[in-house]
């Protein structure tokens, strides 16, 4: 009987892992090999039809290059505006960064780990779980907006992300075991303690009037940021911990749709997906608490001479780019591999290669809106 239950057992662990492949590097994140999904989507500016896959690593791209140290490596990190969930693998903006230089860097791979929901804190764990053995040439973050919602909520400021909590401490004791995993997981789902996707969370902008109190353009905000100074320790972090092995560490601020003008001032802020925020917020106020995150990007980066893109400066207020406040639709996508393809050629040794004497003065913040003082006027 013994022997008939351990065969059984090693059958079922088999069986598990051909059905739902581990990550090969921690079961702290959700990282899921070999998953392939049709999604129909109903947002603007988007196909109806996208696929969304990921490789034996759990990332979207292209499988890992088999000459590792002779490619050009990249990894793209952040939350659901790096991963791009309802764009097609071919629509992504680390897709299409890849492409864009694949002139200049032939051997080019570019990973997507964008994880939906999760923030600084869940990206330092991809650093010393995924990056550790991975060892890419650089890792590209894109941050800020879910380290935002941690300020917005009570909740979760208390208790953390329930996307960066995904996988417990008792999950992570159940490693070896990739049957024990599946069975834990479903455990957590039926007692509601994890994020069960289960129908699109993602919808279209729409503006709604804002009927609260709008804040004084000239106040203070920092009181509604109590999670900044740890953002800041933990982009100092991942700086550090990047450089310790040996990967490049570049940082890119979050672009909103969202601008400090009067017509944003009338325009409900609150995204759909932050439950219980502390304050009723117009888009404008929104905007500028995003805002007070990117500077504080762009300051550490200058206080550590780390690289930087101030994308948050770069992509127009436009809603042809966004499907919502924050998300990047098709256009919006390619806008973003845009910025960061020239920036990537203007600094040839993010990849390896030999820095070039600047061809132009630094780019600094531009403030610029893209259409100046466009906003949504929502009706009487």
């Amino acid at each position: 009987m013994a022997a008939s239950a351990l065969v059984g057992l090693l059958l079922l662990e088999l069986l598990a892992r051909i059905l739902a492949p581990p990550n090969p590097f921690t079961p702290l994140l959700p990282l899921r090999p070999y998953v392939r999904m049709e999604l129909h989507v109903d947002l603007p500016g988007m196909s109806p039809v996208a696929v969304h896959s990921t490789n034996r690593w759990g990332l979207r791209g292209e499988e890992p290059p088999t000459d590792w140290e002779a490619a050009e490596t990249l990894v793209a990190i952040g939350g659901s505006t790096t991963h791009c969930f309802y764009l097609d693998d071919r629509r992504t903006w680390p897709h299409l960064l890849g492409e864009a230089l694949r002139g200049e860097h032939p051997r080019i791979w570019v990973g997507n780990g964008g994880l939906d929901g999760q923030t600084t804190r869940a990206h330092r764990l991809f650093v010393t779980e995924v990056l550790s053995q991975a060892r890419p040439d650089a890792a590209l973050f894109l941050v800020g907006a879910n380290d935002l919602g941690l300020s917005l909520s009570a909740e979760t400021l208390a208790f953390g992300s329930p996307f960066d909590r995904s996988w417990s401490d008792a999950y992570a004791v159940l490693a070896r075991s990739r049957a024990l995993q599946v069975l834990w997981l479903r455990w957590l789902a039926a007692t509601g303690r994890v994020v069960v996707v289960t129908t699109a969370v993602h919808e279209p902008f729409a503006p709604r009037p804002f009927v609260g109190e709008e804040l004084d353009p000239a106040a203070d905000l920092s009181a509604l940021v109590p999670q900044l100074p740890e953002f800041r320790e933990n982009v100092r972090a991942l700086v550090t911990e990047c450089r310790r092995l040996g990967v490049r560490p570049i940082l890119a601020t979050q672009p909103m749709l969202f601008d400090d003008t009067e017509p944003w001032r009338r325009v409900e802020g609150a995204w759909s997906w932050i439950r219980e925020a502390r304050t009723h917020l117009s888009a404008a106020t929104q905007w500028r608490l995003l805002d007070l995150y990117n500077r504080a990007l762009l300051e550490e980066c200058a206080a550590l001479s780390a690289d930087c893109v101030d994308l948050a400066s770069e992509i127009p207020k436009d809603p042809a780019l966004f499907y919502d406040s924050l998300h990047f639709n098709e256009a919006g996508a390619e806008a973003v591999a845009g910025v960061l393809a020239a920036r990537f050629r203007e600094h040839p040794e993010w990849l390896g290669g030999e820095a070039t004497p600047p061809s132009q003065a630094p780019r600094g913040r531009s403030g610029a809106s893209g259409r100046d003082g466009w906003g949504p006027v929502p009706s009487e």
